[in-house]
């Protein structure tokens, strides 16, 4: 989540870095001790990089960064969010629209445009795991219609500068278990997750894929979140959140 950070912020902390490592040795000697400038140039660098590694590193719920945006909850805008635990909500997908299209191909029937934009999205649950730190961010994806899960092949953050929004690009691979005739086994798609500094805990945004490319059944939508949980799920597949977060959409509606 680095690309996150304000370049203030990121050349104040590389200027107190390196007026550490010039005036190391005078604060020793001002507490008494003294503090060789050998010594100085080969342990200060490295307690530096570890101590950033250990501190920021991390993405467990205790992780030490994690129980600082916790305590100071304005870091999640001064720096970069804790986006961490898993997410909840729907698809709505234009399947319906594309499915709608093909049958009037193959049944040389026609259709109109009016038609066509009648026709309502087509609703899913879907689960998602975020992992995120200063180094990282990796987005798992399980929805209830396939059954299907996807990973990260790459994922960026950036911010809007006028809104202040934070957008997450994700590119993924996403596995079906037991395609359709209308799918395939494996199939690349890419989303971009907007999140609102006055709505932390939704996210929304759009999705697209390439599956089935060749005849038009790539397939696009609308995605909103809402987080279920700041920690991670452990003994509990994704897609088991999928299929309650599925029962519960349709016990509400």
């Amino acid at each position: 989540m680095y690309p996150l950070l304000p370049w203030k912020l990121i050349s104040t902390a590389l200027g107190a870095a390196i007026a550490l490592a010039v005036y190391a040795d005078d604060l020793a000697k001002m507490m008494g001790y003294t503090l060789p400038e050998s010594m100085v140039v080969r342990y200060l660098p490295l307690a530096i990089l570890s101590f950033v590694g250990v501190f920021f590193g991390p993405t467990g719920y205790w992780a030490p960064w994690r129980l600082l945006w916790r305590i100071v909850p304005p870091l999640n805008s001064w720096a970069f969010p804790d986006l961490n635990g898993v997410w909840v909500g729907i698809t709505k997908s234009n399947w319906p629209v594309i499915e709608k299209a093909f049958d009037a191909a193959t049944s040389h029937r026609s259709v109109t445009e009016a038609d066509l934009h009648g026709v309502p999205l087509k609703e899913d649950a879907i689960a998602v795991s975020i992992k995120c730190s200063l180094f990282a961010l990796k987005i798992k994806v399980a929805t209830s219609a396939t059954d299907g899960e996807s990973h990260s092949v790459a994922a960026r953050p950036s911010r809007d500068p006028l809104t202040g929004c934070l957008h997450l690009i994700n590119v993924y691979r996403q596995a079906v278990p037991d395609p359709a005739r209308t799918d395939e086994p494996v199939h690349l798609g890419a989303a971009d997750l907007k999140v609102d500094p006055e709505e932390p805990e939704q996210i929304r945004g759009e999705y697209w894929t390439r599956r089935v490319w060749r005849t038009g059944k790539n397939t696009a939508g609308k995605i909103e979140l809402r987080r279920l949980s700041a920690k991670q799920s452990k003994g509990k597949a994704l897609r088991q959140f999928a299929a309650e977060e599925k029962e519960r959409i349709k016990l509400g509606s």
